[in-house]
């Protein structure tokens, strides 16, 4: 069974009951990491203390993302525990981007350093349609919202998934 995407931003609530059968959509989500265990080599003498040590030392890598293209995912608003289904979406596309903010303000750059970067052509139309498709009114909304919940100071990895409403 597909995990559903769950839903509490309330900015987000007008975009999402607007939706109708065949709309593109959009969603970005938080790219989490997770532990990562080194093998433990066995020379068929037994493990020195080091190597043990070595073993117990986890390093942190990203997870991959959730959902696959051509999954079918559902949709659900899950504000005070109160679930209620909004529908399914196909998911067509997934992008990994990274968002942060410093000094001279937000930045949206992909793992190669290309995409929304600023000063490139058409960086604040690009920034501008990615938040109005994943539901914000502003861009400004956008990047509030994800200072707000996830502090850019420091540099976030996201995954943006994109597909078609199945049904609403």
């Amino acid at each position: 069974m597909i995990k559903p995407l769950n839903f509490t931003c309330k900015e987000k609530l007008p975009y999402l009951l607007k939706l109708k059968k065949g709309d593109k959509f959009q969603t970005i989500r938080k790219a989490w990491k997770k532990e990562k265990y080194h093998d433990l080599p066995y020379d068929g003498e037994g493990y020195s203390e080091g190597q043990i040590d070595n073993y117990t030392k986890t390093e942190l890598v990203d997870k991959p993302p959730t959902y696959k293209v051509g999954d079918t995912v559902p949709m659900i608003w899950d504000r005070d525990s109160k679930n209620t289904k909004l529908g399914k979406i196909k998911i067509t596309d997934i992008d990994l981007i990274e968002i942060s903010k410093d000094e001279k303000g937000f930045w949206i750059t992909s793992p190669d350093g290309s995409l929304f970067m600023p000063g490139y052509y058409g960086y604040e139309k690009n920034v501008k349609c990615l938040a109005l498709a994943d539901g914000f009114d502003s861009v400004e909304k956008f990047f509030k919202y994800f200072d707000d919940n996830y502090d850019i100071s420091t540099p976030k990895k996201f995954w943006v998934y994109r597909g078609e409403v199945l049904w609403y």
